[in-house]
């Protein structure tokens, strides 16, 4: 999940103008990391350079990593990404000295004037 998270918010920041938002949501089965910024432009494939020079291997591995993924154009202009990964099975009795995780929403947002 730290690869999507970070490759989504890294393409948020090179090519959404620098604000972002991230959002983490709990579904039965899946974990939805959802990026949204203020960038129309949809993620695309691309060739990867080998050199490490111009990237093109981040979206790939999303898609890779993920079960699905969608890209929704919001009428302002601005869109989220999001990618749906599974969820780990969990054990039907905790571990000793463990808890249960409530399930949550998460929202993280970001602009030029915050530092994170």
């Amino acid at each position: 999940m730290l690869l999507v998270v970070s490759e989504l918010v890294t393409n948020g920041l090179r090519h959404g103008g620098g604000s972002w938002t991230l959002r983490l949501t709990a579904h039965p089965g899946l974990i939805e990391v959802a990026v949204s910024d203020l960038s129309p432009q949809a993620p695309r494939m691309r060739n990867p350079d080998l050199t490490g020079a111009t990237g093109g291997f981040g979206w790939r591995m999303v898609n890779h990593l993920s079960r699905t993924t969608t890209v929704t154009h919001q009428p302002s202009g601005e869109k989220t990404v999001s990618a749906f990964l599974r969820r780990a099975h969990r054990a039907t009795s905790p571990l000793p000295g463990s808890h249960q995780i409530p399930r949550r929403t998460g929202v993280l947002v970001s602009d030029r004037n915050t530092t994170v």
